[in-house]
């Protein structure tokens, strides 16, 4: 069963995270090519009259040991691009994404808590209105009972339904 590669995983004792093994092996062949490249022309350019053996023999005797220097400088370069892309740059734009979304969630649940607390006081109003009623419609059911008995009734009547005035009162 193959598991899914693990991007921290460290891939040579130069410690290169292999989510960035492309760009390491970039920079080396780029930084390798120009050393190459520039003992080349050192030889063909700058040494004339050897042999093409000695120009070749020459060309690797000068860029061999550096491939040791451009190695290691290509793995600084790699974690320097990657700290100043995804711990500067990156880092900042993700900060201010997560602000932003938070703040959107904070002025959404604000608006929530006064939706939800403009609701309670509405269904609050409306149970107070509904008992008041029936406390109206109870007494006056029982009211027409005693009327329709020929029964005496003299229960007074509750107190009149309030009346919303929308200024508190």
């Amino acid at each position: 069963m193959m598991t899914a590669p693990d991007p921290e995983r460290r891939i040579s004792i130069w410690s290169v995270p292999e989510r960035w093994r492309r760009l390491f092996f970039a920079i080396f062949s780029l930084q390798t090519a120009g050393i190459i490249g520039l003992a080349v022309w050192h030889e063909v350019f700058a040494v004339t009259g050897d042999s093409w053996a000695e120009t070749v023999f020459a060309i690797s005797s000068r860029a061999g040991p550096a491939i040791g220097v451009i190695t290691a400088e290509s793995v600084v370069l790699t974690e320097v691009y990657y700290v100043v892309i995804f711990g500067v740059i990156f880092g900042g734009i993700v900060e201010r994404y997560q602000n932003r979304i938070k703040q959107a969630a904070d002025e959404a649940a604000a608006k929530a808590d006064a939706e939800g607390a403009a609701r309670g006081e509405a269904v609050g109003e409306a149970r107070g209105v509904v008992q008041e009623y029936e406390k109206w419609a109870a007494w006056n059911r029982r009211r027409l009972e005693a009327e329709a008995n020929g029964l005496p009734f003299d229960e007074p009547p509750p107190p009149p339904p309030r009346e919303e005035t929308g200024n508190g009162g």
